[in-house]
């Protein structure tokens, strides 16, 4: 039997059960496996396989330190996934574009995963050389005042000149899959040599789980294994549409959750995910 090293932020540690990654975790130990819980800046455990699973766009060196006494490292190649490193259809302020377009953050899931941790580090500072509580309520006010939701905006031209000033802030072209029932995203979910994909309809051009109205089984395009395997993922979740028959890729994912509303429907999916674990094994 194995033991898996599970590397991630000690922030992120009581939240690990929303993951997809802990959904797993059962099937695993059923199985004889055991898991620990690794944080970056202490000794790496030993182990003969790690998973980095870190809930960040970036990934620092601190998480990285020790992965190179495992056999096997499950996306310890997938650094960044920032949309200025990823996205294909960036737009710049004055380009010949005529559609509509999207405002984003460059950060991954809008950013929210280092506004919780900025918070989470600013609250437990209670020493006396830390910051002083006002500067520390400053920067909380600061800090959630910059959430920010998907804009679409009907131009290039209309998009507000601050956003170009922001420098966490992009701008893509909005390439929505959409017919007269409504607005659609694809989501590609994968473990090593397991998979799922499904679509989704919405009445919002910017599909989330909250507005989901129908969910379907959908197939995964050539395209997307293409980009898998360019940017080394074993394990994640893609975003992306169909246009004109070729794959649009929004989004990508390192540490995937799983929307409550689905808990229960996903279940079989999560079971055959897991699975994958044995082909990481065999590479050991």
């Amino acid at each position: 039997m194995a033991t898996i090293v599970v590397v991630t932020d000690e922030i992120d540690q009581p939240w690990l059960h929303k993951y997809l990654l802990h959904g797993f975790f059962k099937y695993w130990e059923a199985q004889g496996h055991r898991i620990l819980l690794h944080h970056g800046g202490g000794p790496a455990p030993e182990g003969d396989l790690a998973i980095l699973h870190v809930d960040q766009t970036l990934i620092g060196q601190d998480f990285l330190d020790g992965l190179d006494r495992y056999p096997v490292v499950i996306n310890g190649a997938v650094l960044d996934i920032s949309k200025n490193r990823l996205s294909k259809h960036l737009l710049r302020r004055g380009e010949d574009y005529s559609g509509p377009v999207i405002c984003k953050t460059n950060l991954n899931c809008n950013g929210a995963p280092e506004r919780r941790k900025h918070l989470l580090r600013l609250k437990q500072d209670r020493s006396p050389v830390g910051i002083g509580r006002f500067v520390k309520a400053r920067l909380e006010k600061l800090l959630v005042s910059n959430k920010r939701s998907y804009r679409i905006y009907d131009t290039l031209a209309a998009v507000p000149p601050k956003v170009w000033h922001t420098q966490d802030l992009v701008v893509e072209k909005f390439l929505p899959e959409q017919d007269d029932r409504g607005y659609y995203l694809r989501t590609w979910t994968f473990f090593g040599n397991r998979e799922y994909c499904s679509r989704v309809r919405s009445s919002d051009p910017v599909v989330k789980g909250r507005h989901m109205l129908e969910r379907t089984s959908a197939t995964v395009p050539d395209e997307l294994r293409a980009w898998r395997t360019r940017l080394k993922f074993d394990y994640g979740k893609f975003d992306f549409v169909m246009r004109e028959g070729e794959a649009v890729l929004f989004d990508v994912n390192r540490t995937p959750s799983v929307p409550g509303r689905l808990h229960d429907a996903l279940q079989a999916n999560i079971a055959d995910l897991a699975a994958g674990l044995e082909g990481f094994l065999k590479q050991d």
